[in-house]
């Protein structure tokens, strides 16, 4: 996480400067004073203290060994009035136009007649459910259209969902750059220390009370990694939704709201491995990983389990804290069933998951 600078405003309002200073001021003191020789009273002794008891934390959420997990995959949905149809069309004529160069070998490219056939066709169903492919619009194949410099989407696939006769909503499959993924492991990968929050006296008139009973508010770990990978989440989708927003402003966009989201996780289980288990824990530490990730056992619901080797969960549990709140989807996929090209395979898991799409983003849209 160091080294990201966090542009979305939900991340920003939930440090503002003010607060982030203090954070970091507060947490180098007690770093500070854990190098020098135990003191054995005074002001040094207290936070000593405080520093020894954020250590002694009997929760882990570093990822146990014996868990193999994988961000895969994002959905993204924008809504739009049945009244603004003819601007959502416009809106993807344009998209596809000025993101017209492919690195890939596509069996069709998207054209202005395929987007006005969608648009007839929803026309003609006003009564009746119905979803359509439109295409494949390459971000990094069109690198000189980004207003970021950041490179963390490859491409999206774009879909028209038409679920009521009140509104029409578009769907981005978003894929993950390398690079991102790997930053998303390194957080899934950590040991998240507890963080102080507030040591300092918020005014210099309580500094005398303070420094005889220094006080301090503590974020646990669990709270600490979950709000790490909400915030890398958050940042990620406003990537994706400054591409978007150029083109199509929709219900969300236009009121600023957090963009309803599906997000893929797989996880790879050996084969003798109890499907669901999340009870791996971590020696002398009570493991609290899935908790710190968003998905603890309370709060997954077996989804569907169609084909050998394949079980996919539901997660849709938020603390009080939490900005966002998508949907979560884990795959659990035996190891025994998967082939050595791991592209291949995730492509393979985020196609069988694009069944669900039309169950589930009209709650998740509603919610």
């Amino acid at each position: 996480m160091n080294g990201i600078k966090f542009k979305n405003k939900f991340t920003k309002s939930r440090h503002p400067l003010k607060k982030s200073l203090r954070i970091n001021l507060s947490n180098w003191i007690l770093e500070s004073v854990a190098k020098l020789p135990k003191f054995q009273g005074g002001l040094v002794h207290s936070l000593q203290t405080i520093d020894e008891h954020r250590k002694r934390e009997v929760f882990s959420v570093a990822k146990p060994d014996d868990v193999d997990l994988e961000f895969l995959h994002i959905w993204i949905f924008e809504t739009f009035l049945i009244g603004d149809i003819d601007e959502l069309k416009q809106g993807l004529q344009n998209l596809f136009s000025d993101f017209s160069k492919t690195r890939y070998i596509i069996p069709f490219k998207t054209k202005t007649e395929d987007i006005d056939n969608t648009f007839k066709g929803i026309g003609n169903s006003l009564l009746s459910l119905s979803q359509h492919r439109i295409g494949l619009i390459d971000v990094l194949g069109n690198t000189e259209k980004l207003r970021s410099k950041r490179t963390w989407i490859e491409n999206f696939h774009v879909s028209v969902h038409h679920f009521s006769q009140s509104f029409v909503t578009v769907s981005f499959g978003v894929e993950p750059t390398p690079l991102f993924k790997q930053i998303v492991h390194d957080v899934l990968l950590d040991e998240t220390p507890a963080r102080i929050d507030f040591i300092l006296p918020k005014s210099l008139k309580h500094l005398k009370l303070w420094s005889t009973f220094p006080g301090y508010s503590q974020m646990f770990s669990v709270h600490v990694k979950r709000e790490c990978i909400e915030n890398l989440m958050l940042e990620f989708k406003y990537e994706a939704t400054n591409i978007i927003s150029q083109y199509l402003r929709g219900i969300f966009i236009r009121n600023g709201s957090p963009i309803p989201s599906i997000e893929l996780f797989c996880k790879k289980s050996s084969r003798n491995q109890r499907t669901g288990n999340h009870q791996s824990e971590v020696v002398g530490k009570k493991c609290l990983f899935w908790d710190s990730v968003g998905m603890s056992k309370r709060s997954l619901d077996y989804f569907e389990n169609e084909k050998e080797g394949l079980s996919i969960f539901l997660s849709n549990y938020y603390e009080k804290e939490t900005i966002d709140k998508p949907f979560k989807l884990l795959l659990e996929k035996a190891k025994a069933n998967l082939k050595s090209d791991a592209d291949a395979i995730n492509d393979r898991l985020i196609h069988e998951t694009e069944y669900y799409l039309e169950t589930l983003s009209p709650i998740l849209i509603v919610q």
